[in-house]
């Protein structure tokens, strides 16, 4: 199904290494408390038929599940951490565990910066790409997602997959969204996802270099200009994604053979590989990569 609409968790600092630094470093954050936890299996799965490339490509995953929608690979409903390993058996996850952190919120803004912080700590990398797979909302969060809103008891849930015009037409708030958390009823809104890179900017001492929304709406120019201090790139869509999202293993495959491209290069590389997954398919496809 398409993907409309980034922890209260133990800490899990990583120690400060002596490992030479690598030429990139990618994290990907899997929000997979809701219906898309399936489809974000079969993501780190892709991700798996690459794996990391120790000293040149590292690539770490953090992935939230649902207690409700897949009960395959060992059916666990925590949050694990992953140094992505390269695997053959997409019915298991080989990649190597670093850290349970129990039932997180992946729409608290804690979550997402303690897993960049573990990442740059623990893997040190000339750039970084930050992926966040799951729903995105671009232009407006329905009201009982909004996590900058009083926490209250909150009406009933409308569906997640409304147009764009009716999801515009009755939210209050015109904070944008992603990383959807059924569990605790709440997302990132852009505000935060800004506060989230504008730290992450002093951590590296760097803009982030890619910013990946493998989400539906979220490369709008809202979206961009709120991000544009703290990020250099950002690749994502301004319309619906299909069910799938991106090729995780063609764009990883490009870039460990290729670890030299530059931010610009990988955004032309996952539009180009995005695009060309959906070229023979039924469904419409569009993916953009910014220049913030």
């Amino acid at each position: 199904m398409p993907r409309p609409f980034l922890l209260q968790s133990r800490s899990t600092r990583a120690p400060k290494t002596n490992r030479q630094a690598a030429e990139w470093l990618v994290l990907a954050y899997l929000a997979g408390d809701n219906d898309l936890e399936g489809a974000l299996l079969e993501d780190l799965a892709e991700m798996e038929r690459v794996g990391s490339r120790p000293g040149s490509v590292e690539i770490l995953a953090q992935m939230d599940r649902s207690p409700g929608h897949d009960a395959s690979k060992g059916n666990w409903s925590t949050t694990r951490r992953y140094h992505v390993t390269r695997g053959a058996d997409p019915r298991r996850i080989s990649s190597e565990l670093l850290a349970d952190l129990g039932e997180t919120n992946t729409g608290d803004p804690r979550a997402l910066e303690d897993f960049i912080r573990f990442g740059a700590r623990r893997y040190p990398a000339r750039a970084a790409a930050l992926l966040l797979l799951n729903h995105g909302s671009g232009l407006a969060v329905p009201p009982e997602m909004d996590s900058a809103r009083e926490r209250r008891a909150r009406r009933r849930r409308r569906p997640l997959f409304r147009t764009t015009r009716e999801r515009l037409r009755e939210s209050e708030s015109l904070h944008r969204g992603i990383a959807y958390d059924d569990s605790s009823g709440d997302c990132l809104d852009n505000l935060e996802i800004k506060r989230v890179l504008a730290r992450a900017h002093r951590l590296l001492g760097r803009k982030v270099d890619v910013v990946g929304m493998d989400a539906c709406l979220m490369t709008m120019i809202e979206v961009a200009y709120q991000l544009r201090d703290h990020a250099q790139v950002l690749v994502g869509s301004e319309e619906l994604e299909p069910g799938p999202g991106w090729p995780h293993a063609a764009i990883l495959g490009d870039l460990t053979k290729n670890p030299a491209m530059t931010p610009a290069e990988l955004g032309a590389t996952i539009v180009q590989r995005y695009i060309e997954s959906y070229r023979h398919g039924a469904e419409d496809a569009t993916q953009s990569a910014i220049d913030l």
